[in-house]
């Protein structure tokens, strides 16, 4: 499943994917991949965990693409998380003092 989510900018999107399993050290859990691209500028490189914020929860599991590319963030959390959204919530990334919005999360 791919859903797109809009965003402030038409450079800038985010989408979700479902995840068949996410590794967690020895076992298997369900799970959801939320994938946010930054096509103008890419994700500044600090020395912090970014951080994706659906409403008032934040996610901190994440990482870039085996590529390298900084023009992607990929974050990872249960399907109960993903469950406990709600439209109309506000979807941000902060790495630091940088703060990407991404608009509101849509159904």
């Amino acid at each position: 499943m791919t859903t797109v989510l809009p965003c402030r900018k038409a450079c800038d999107r985010a989408s979700v994917q479902s995840l068949p399993k996410v590794q967690n050290t020895s076992t298997s859990a369900q799970g959801i991949q939320i994938v946010v691209t930054n096509e103008s500028k890419g994700f500044d490189v600090l020395d912090s965990l970014p951080v994706l914020q659906v409403g008032d929860r934040e996610f901190n599991i994440s990482g870039y693409p085996e590529n390298g590319d900084t023009h992607t963030l990929f974050f990872y959390l249960s399907t109960d998380d993903f469950g406990q959204f709600q439209s109309g919530q506000d979807i941000v990334v902060r790495n630091g003092t940088s703060v990407y919005q991404f608009g509101k999360l849509i159904p």
